[in-house]
Parts: C-alpha cells; structure tokens; sequence
C-alpha cells in the first residue's frame, strides 16, 4: 500500500496554501525571499510623520481647534507645502466632514487657503455627512471606491465618534474593529488616514500624549502617528499657545513644538516656552463674589455651549465651576437665557439682557 505523504502532489499543496490554508492572507515567507525583492518603501506623505497607507490620530480638548488644524494639514498636502515645519508630498485629500454646518466648510477651508497663500483647490475633496446616521459598514465601500478613482493620498475623517456607529470607545471590541476598517480602506485604496478624536476627562497635563485620547488603550497603541494639543501656561483667550506633540511609529522621535493661533492657523513658534498649563491655574484668583451679570457679560450678544460659556468664564474670572454652574441655574430660572440642544450640547443665548433694571431688581440671591 502506498504512502499517502509520498503520494501528494505537492504542486497542488502550494497552489493551494494562499487561498485554502490561510483563507486569502497572506502566507509565510523566507526572509531571504524579502531581503533579494523588498516591498517598496511608501511614500512619506508628512516626512518624519506619516507614510501613505499609515493611520493618524489626532487629539485635543473639546473645542480645541481640532478640525482647523485636520483642515490645515489637507490643505498642506494637497498643495504640497509644510506643515508646522514639516515637507509633505503633494496628493489628492478627502475630507469627510461629519460635524460642521453646510456653509462652514468651504469658509473655513478658502479662509485657510488664504492664510497659507495658495487657491488651488483641485485635489481637495469633500464629503459633507453631518446629519446622516452613519456607520463604517455604510460609507466604507463608496470609500474605498472613490478613494480609487481619484488616487486619494490623504484621507481625513472628522470627527471619530459620528463614524463609530454608536460603538462603544471605552470597550476594545469596537475600537478595534473601526480600525481594522480602516487598515481595511488603506489596503485596498492606499491612504494615510487621519482621524480626529476628542480629549479623557480629567487632568491632561500630566499625562502621555498616547493617552490623551478618550477611550479605549487601542486609540494609543494601534495608530502610526499619534499629535495631541495641550495648553501652554502663558496661553490666554486672547492668544491661544499649545504645546503640540507625537508620537511615531516607524520615524525617529518627534520634538514637540510651540503653536501660537494666529486664525484660522496655528503657527509653529520656537519662542514659546512649552510648560504646560495646570489646572485651576487661569491667571486669576477665585472669587466666589461673582454675580449673575458677571457670567452674562461674559455670554454677551454670543451663543456658547455651556461648556464653553463655564470656560470663558473661569479663564477671565477665575470663577469656580460650582459657582458657575449656580449661577447660570439662576439665570435659566430667571428667563435671562435660553437653551437648546444640538447633539451631545447645550448652548445658551441671552433673551433680556437689555432689561437691566428689572434683573436688578430681583431678589437674587445670588448677587
């Protein structure tokens, strides 16, 4: 009886292997194989950053200039000038823009195009999905597919939540399964893909720029370049200064830089001095004296979400959150704002601040 092992066609086994045995991956091979035909090195779309099929993640506070800065590097690449410094290789860009208003978008990309000084707009692409129920599964075919046609280098997605189809960012489980989509995008079209996302809860300045990110570890360890966005300690309203910093896979490391915002950019600015700001440290001592017409000063004629309402408030007053959070209660209660929601935000307005005397009037016992 003959051998069955010595009886194999072992031309049929090879042929086989890819497909059969590893389910379409990839299968081993000799590194001698690698060493005599080496893959092709990527191009380096941001040098010292980020090669094309790599994946970006970008980082800040809440309202913290994070779409201005994603719109500032498509700019750069599609026009093939630095950006904070650094050479990019000219390719075409896809922005899909999940959060912005319709108008907002052409105005804040012509307004950075004039600040950086160029008006070529042809290998700019937009996709403008804000309002739309959204999940990877939806948009990833028509990605890839135009991605193709229009030999997409640099494809940004802003911001990460509105494309995660609810998934939860604490859990590893869904995080990972959106990147594995993207390294999926990348494979088959061949983009760097960069992705916005916002800052954890809590005190940023004493942390490592790989976990700034809110969410799941995987956010710190899966991308090729992660950039987050922190506050200097000279930083004011007036003159936003951060401390902008990365970390790279496949480069030496990165200095961090001193940004200085100068709308609708930040310019990179070797004066700075890059101490980070501490919390409760605004610049001005608390005052739990403040008044009801102190925080509307601070509204004004504006809308702001609460968020950045409180925030503006505690930077030019120094007012505590408890006793800001009391006093915007009073003036609710009081009909002297309105609210509305819009997404995970309220925003407020004032609704009679020209009626002074009657506030004056009031028995408040918050003045």
């Amino acid at each position: 009886m003959s051998d069955p092992i010595e009886s194999m066609d072992y031309d049929l086994v090879v042929d086989l292997e890819p497909n059969a045995v590893w389910k379409g991956l990839p299968p081993p091979v000799p590194l001698s194989t690698l060493q005599a035909d080496p893959p092709p090195r990527p191009t380096e779309l941001i040098h010292g950053l980020l090669f094309k099929g790599g994946k970006a993640l970008g980082s800040a506070p809440s309202k913290g200039r994070k779409t201005w800065t994603a719109l500032h590097m498509g700019i750069c690449v599609a026009a093939g000038m630095p950006w904070f410094g650094f050479t990019t290789t000219r390719a075409n860009v896809l922005f899909l823009d999940l959060e912005l208003l319709p108008h907002e978008l052409p105005e804040r990309l012509a307004s950075i195009q004039r600040k950086v000084g160029t008006s070529d707009s042809s290998g700019i692409f937009v996709q403008q999905l804000r309002g739309h129920r959204l999940s990877m599964d939806r948009v990833k075919a028509g990605i890839i597919e135009f991605c193709q046609l229009h030999e997409i280098g640099l494809l940004i997605i802003d911001p990460y939540y509105k494309l995660s189809g609810g998934a939860d960012e604490i859990g590893t489980e869904g995080v990972s399964e959106f990147l594995f989509n993207l390294d999926e995008i990348a494979r088959e079209a061949g983009p760097a893909i960069a992705i916005n996302h916002h800052f954890t809860k809590g005190d940023s300045s004493q942390k490592s720029v790989i976990d700034l990110a809110s969410g799941s570890g995987v956010f710190g360890r899966d991308p090729d370049l992660i950039w987050g966005i922190r506050e200097l300690k000279d930083s004011t309203i007036e003159q936003p200064l951060v401390r902008m910093e990365f970390v790279v896979r496949s480069f030496k490391p990165v200095k961090p830089i001193g940004l200085r915002w100068d709308f609708p950019i930040w310019r990179h600015d070797e004066s700075l001095d890059l101490e980070l700001k501490q919390p409760g440290k605004s610049g001005k001592p608390p005052n739990e004296n403040y008044t009801v017409e102190n925080i509307l000063e601070i509204l004004g004629k504006k809308e702001l979400s609460v968020g950045e309402w409180g925030d503006l408030s505690g930077a030019k007053l120094g007012i505590k959150v408890r006793r800001f959070k009391e006093l915007k209660a009073f003036a609710k209660n009081n009909d002297f704002i309105t609210e509305r929601k819009e997404g995970r935000f309220t925003y407020c307005r004032r609704t009679r601040a020209e009626r002074q005397d009657e506030f004056n009037a009031l028995n408040n016992p918050y003045k």
